[in-house]
């Protein structure tokens, strides 16, 4: 599969011993929010940062490109309130936290991190 040539072949490897910061091209770009299904304007705003960081490793250098998922904060809340049905101000602290964490949970398993 593509997926094990990537990581035989080591494509997306971020080597955290390079020191030269001449050789390094690093990417910092805020993680997206889980605040609904993914679709493809996700996959649009992260395009151009993708190009980059791949035509930065065609030429040699060691790229650190993170992606992740902010899954705190206002918006993760606002959609947790909508898949549950619910209202955040008339839960427990601790038991709609423990639904923030099921909703992100299953957003994550969507996109897995290899």
């Amino acid at each position: 599969s593509t997926q094990s040539t990537w990581e035989e072949n080591g494509i997306y490897r971020w080597d955290e011993n390079v020191t030269r910061r001449e050789d390094t091209y690093s990417i910092d770009t805020p993680p997206p929010t889980v605040s609904g299904v993914l679709h493809m304007g996700h996959v649009f705003s992260y395009t151009q940062a993708d190009f980059i960081a791949r035509f930065q490793r065609m030429r040699g250098k060691n790229v650190f490109y993170p992606i992740g998922f902010d899954d705190n904060g206002l918006p993760t809340e606002r959609l947790v309130e909508k898949v549950k049905g619910i209202h955040a101000s008339r839960v427990d602290r601790r038991e709609f936290k423990a639904l923030c964490m099921e909703v992100v949970s299953h957003a994550e398993e969507q996109f897995p991190m290899y």
